[in-house]
Formats: C-alpha cells, sequence, structure tokens
C-alpha cells in the first residue's frame, strides 16, 4: 500500500511522487488526479470500492472547506467500511496510520481551501 510522504496547500506528494491537484488513493494504491471540486458526492468515491477498501479517508482540505455529502456516509456505512473525515493534514495521518496497520484503505484528499 502507498504512503503519503507530505502534504502541502495545494500539493500532496504520495509514494513519492508530487501532485499539484486533488487526488484519489485507490485501495490498491493507485493514485488519480480529482476534478477539483468542494463537495463529495457519491460519484467521488464509488470508484474506490472497486478495492473493496475497509476504510476510507476523506481530506477535507486545509481549512476544512469540502463539504461531504450524506449519502456518500451512507452508502459507506452500508458496506460496512469505515469512514474517517478530516482536515486534509490530519487526514494523512489517519491514512498513513492505517497503512501502517495493514489494513485495506481508500482516500479522497482536497489539497486547498
Amino acid at each position: 500500500m502507498v504512503k503519503i510522504d507530505k502534504v502541502d496547500f495545494g500539493e500532496i506528494v504520495v509514494g513519492g511522487r508530487s501532485f499539484y491537484s486533488d487526488v484519489s488513493i485507490s485501495a490498491k494504491g493507485g493514485v488519480e488526479h480529482l476534478v477539483k471540486s468542494h463537495i463529495i458526492e457519491a460519484s467521488n468515491i464509488v470508484p474506490l470500492l472497486a478495492g473493496n477498501p475497509a476504510c476510507v479517508v476523506i481530506g477535507t482540505g486545509m481549512e476544512g472547506a469540502v463539504k461531504v455529502r450524506p449519502e456518500v456516509r451512507q452508502i459507506l456505512e452500508n458496506k460496512g467500511i469505515r469512514l474517517f473525515i478530516e482536515r486534509t493534514r490530519n487526514a494523512v495521518d489517519v491514512f498513513n496510520g492505517l497503512v501502517a496497520d495493514r489494513k485495506k484503505v481508500a482516500g479522497l484528499f482536497h489539497v486547498t481551501g
């Protein structure tokens, strides 16, 4: 599983690669750019479910500007997937802790506001 090396405003480094956009990280370690949005909807998390994660971590931005729609919580709850929603710096710590504990984890990270 891939580790997040660092996050700064506007940048996230995952597995040694820098990304200057919001990203999703699959439970298999694949990293994809996300279209910038301040709302996380069901369509944002559906691709993450293909890897059958035990946990999903959502980073809501450095100042917590991103909102998570209720249906996201409901979908994950219905599938028995544990959801963590934190400001991005904290979300990175949660994600890396789950990786260190060998949990199957996926995530979405907003790297600005």
